[in-house]
């Protein structure tokens, strides 16, 4: 009976452990994928950017389950971190799938993504009142 007692608090701890392991390895994954998606010269190769820009908000389009909206949304929001793709994510539709995402992923980590690549974008003034009319706000 005494053991009882703490059997949840330990299933709890190893649910709790393997979350985290799980998160970790998606986390990895999508940051390889993104990796072989737009390779060493992410930089300083524009084209590539647009492409690996195009292909994600496509993916996100048709997205089916937690593994590829986080995959998708992490794509996003690493690109979101240049100011130079902001007006790109607008153009090409980029915000739309993040807000879809946002809205209809059931996946916390993703729509944290999401969110971040959304706050980003919308750190150019000049793009705030496209954001809005996309409902990015």
């Amino acid at each position: 009976p005494a053991n009882t007692a703490t059997d949840p608090d330990r299933i709890e701890v190893t649910l709790h452990s393997k979350r985290q392991a799980t998160s970790q390895k998606l986390k990895i994954l999508a940051a390889n994928l993104l990796d072989s998606l737009v390779g060493s010269q992410r930089e300083h190769d524009r084209g590539s950017m647009s492409k690996v820009l195009e292909s994600l908000v496509a993916r996100g389009r048709r997205v089916r389950n937690f593994r590829e909206s986080r995959e998708i949304t992490f794509g996003l929001a690493d690109l979101s971190t240049d100011s130079n793709t902001h007006e790109r994510l607008v153009k090409k539709g980029g915000v739309e799938t993040l807000v879809n995402l946002l809205i209809s992923s059931q996946d916390a980590e993703a729509q944290q993504f999401a969110a971040l690549a959304v706050g980003n974008t919308a750190s150019t003034k000049a793009l705030c009142n496209d954001i809005v009319k996309l409902d990015g706000v």
